[in-house]
């Protein structure tokens, strides 16, 4: 009985797995090397009130000819 459970498990399981993250679409990868060519990423972990350091992503515009606006995006959970 154990083993069919197993069994059952892997076969629903493993091609969820295959179907989780879709490969990157030609949009995607232009996209990516627009971002990446237009500004600079930076990672820090900013410490928090009660001792929690949140990781932080900015990313700051390669042209310094001129000022530019802040975006803020907060996520409650992951990047």
């Amino acid at each position: 009985m154990r083993r069919s459970w197993l069994f059952v498990l892997l076969v629903l399981f493993i091609p969820c797995l295959m179907l989780a993250q879709a490969p990157p679409t030609d949009e995607a990868k232009a996209l990516r090397e627009y971002v990446t060519a237009r500004y600079t990423k930076y990672e820090y972990e900013v410490p928090m009130r009660d001792g929690v350091k949140l990781f932080t992503v900015a990313y700051v515009p390669k042209d310094t000819t001129k000022t530019y606006p802040i975006l803020m995006h907060r996520t409650p959970y992951g990047v």
